[in-house]
């Protein structure tokens, strides 16, 4: 019986102990399941490879432009596009009308002499203007002329008044005249005075007035000079603009005269140099004014072909030198210019060639590995907020049912990049792990499952 219950005792214990087990297994299993499952890298060290692909069509690189000298109808045409040349072979031959030369040449004498008559008025109208000018400066304004007679003539009443108020004043102090006769004397001299002051405040508003006029008449004169003064500059400046136009009509006559002893040898219109025809830009019975594009002729056997690359681009630089292939040929190819546009770059490259042809398209790819090595991560491991870029660098800690991986921000600085890799320049080593990728998002410290643990991390 005591067996027994010691049997059933340590049977419930083995089954305690088994269930403690299935729980602890479980719980750890639960607590893993909905975990993010990331994959870790170390940083490397290595060199940056760029590379960029691009197309791009053959061209000539030597291309000769042919003008028409003179305005005419081709007549004949005797090469088409793509024809191969040799200097001196005729391309196509002209006719001239010149009627329309001379007819522009009388009509240009017509203009000349109809200036020419035009200049010898404004040089009349100059020097009559100027005779004008030195004639109203040499004009002499007189004062008007205002009379002292009567100021002179009061003026020796009054001495006369003076003399006899003296002599009535000496005889009544001796008793021989009345006070009487001495006032009227007085009141006589008195009123003269009076008389005289008045006609010399007249006089002064006279010769005011008189001055008043003779200002105003120089005023006058000075804007009358001014006026002939302007007259003349503009009849100068209307002088140079018309001896311009001789000039400009004399050239032109020059070219036309120069046009019309040299027609019959622009009769044929040949090659100034071995090549091939590119562009022919006329067709026979068409008139083509002067300086009109009529053909382009390529030769040498320098290539250029064009392509663009992206905007952001920064390791092609002028004197690249690249492998350019198609099905059927391969040559390499020199980087001579590089023009940034609206969509990137337009990067130009010459080559020597007379195999390949114009027209031609190639393949290209750029590429360039950095002279010496960096710290370099994955670019999928970079990741960026507001306060800079950052990885997430994996660690390890006590949990909750042993140890367990967690993810932190670790703040970096970056440098330069490729395609694939970017260069730390400060924030980690090579021994520190950080997520290159994961099943699902994760915030910083929450618990992590690394695929490639043991890559890192000692069981």
């Amino acid at each position: 019986m005591e067996n027994r219950k010691k049997w059933s005792i340590q049977k419930s214990g083995i089954c305690l102990m088994g269930l403690m087990i299935i729980l602890v297994f479980f719980s750890n299993t639960i607590y893993s399941y909905n975990q993010p499952k990331v994959v870790g890298v170390l940083p490397k060290s290595g060199k940056l490879k760029k590379s960029v692909k691009a197309t791009g069509t053959v061209r000539w690189a030597h291309q000769t432009d042919i003008y028409s000298k003179l305005p005419g109808i081709v007549s004949e045409v005797l090469v088409k596009d793509g024809d191969i040349l040799s200097k001196g072979q005729v391309i196509m031959r002209m006719s001239y009308d010149r009627d329309e030369i001379e007819r522009k040449l009388s009509e240009s004498d017509t203009n000349r002499k109809k200036i020419s008559l035009e200049i010898e008025n404004i040089n009349m109208k100059i020097q009559r203007t100027q005779k004008l000018i030195q004639d109203l400066e040499n004009e002499q304004f007189e004062e008007e002329s205002i009379s002292r007679y009567d100021i002179e003539d009061l003026i020796r009443q009054i001495g006369k008044a003076e003399g006899d108020y003296q002599n009535t004043n000496k005889l009544y102090e001796a008793g021989a005249l009345p006070k009487a006769d001495v006032d009227k004397a007085l009141y006589d001299l008195e009123s003269l005075k009076k008389q005289l002051a008045a006609l010399e405040e007249q006089l002064a508003d006279k010769q005011k007035l008189a001055q008043e006029k003779l200002n105003e008449k120089e005023k006058e004169r000075q804007k009358q000079l001014d006026t002939y003064r302007q007259e003349i500059i503009d009849s100068k400046q209307q002088l140079k603009s018309k001896s311009l136009d001789i000039e400009t009509m004399a050239q032109t006559e020059a070219e036309y005269r120069k046009q019309l002893a040299k027609m019959e040898d622009n009769l044929e219109i040949t090659a100034p140099d071995d090549g091939v025809v590119t562009n022919l830009n006329v067709k026979e019975g068409q008139y083509i004014p002067e300086n009109h594009h009529m053909a382009t002729i390529g030769s040498g056997s320098g290539r250029e072909i064009e392509c663009s690359i992206p905007k952001d681009n920064n390791f092609v630089t002028v004197g690249d030198s690249l492998k350019i292939s198609n099905a059927d040929h391969s040559t390499e190819a020199i980087v001579t210019k590089i023009t940034p546009d609206e969509n990137g770059k337009t990067v130009l490259l010459s080559f020597e060639s007379d195999e390949i042809n114009p027209g031609e398209t190639f393949n290209m790819e750029f590429q360039k590995e950095s002279d010496k090595s960096y710290t370099l991560v994955p670019n999928e491991t970079l990741n960026m907020d507001k306060d800079g870029y950052f990885v997430y660098r994996i660690a390890r800690r006590e949990g909750i049912v042993g140890k367990e991986y967690y993810a932190f921000k670790n703040r970096v600085d970056i440098g330069d990049s490729d395609n694939t890799h970017t260069q730390i320049t400060k924030g980690i080593d090579f021994f520190e792990p950080i997520v290159s990728a994961s099943n699902k998002s994760f915030e910083e410290n929450d618990p992590i499952k690394v695929k490639n643990a043991s890559d890192f991390f000692e069981k």
